[in-house]
């Protein structure tokens, strides 16, 4: 397993503060409509910060990505595991479309920055 660099609190704050707004719950789904700006503005953080780091996050993640549906694994993420992930799902959008919109649609992306904001809270 290769460790990343650590997170520096400025970088952890950008991109807890540009994280995309979460999917509105509408009960049908045509009173929904998708905002990719707020997912854009997120993308360009991550991407101009220290947050992405080069790792093989496909060998890492050779057991494929864990279940978005599973909620209760991202309690568990230690900082570098969160962080890797992001990294990992971002990475992997680039091969399936619309992946991270999916991510969003689901709340499970705002799950995942909320652990975020947990994690960054429990720095000293």
């Amino acid at each position: 397993m290769v460790a990343l660099k650590p997170l520096s609190k400025q970088t952890i704050d950008l991109v807890i503060q540009r994280a995309p707004p979460s999917w509105p719950n509408a009960k049908d789904a045509k009173q929904r409509a998708f905002d990719p700006s707020g997912l854009w503005s997120f993308l360009i953080t991550v991407y101009f910060t220290d947050f992405m780091q080069p790792f093989d996050w496909q060998t890492e993640f050779s057991d494929g990505l864990p279940s978005t549906t599973d909620l209760t694994l991202i309690d568990h993420l230690s900082l570098e595991q969160l962080h890797k992930l992001l990294i990992a799902h971002i990475r992997k959008d680039h091969f399936c479309t619309d992946y991270l919109k999916e991510l969003v649609e689901s709340g499970y992306l705002s799950k995942l920055l909320a652990r975020l904001a947990t994690l960054r809270q429990a720095m000293p």
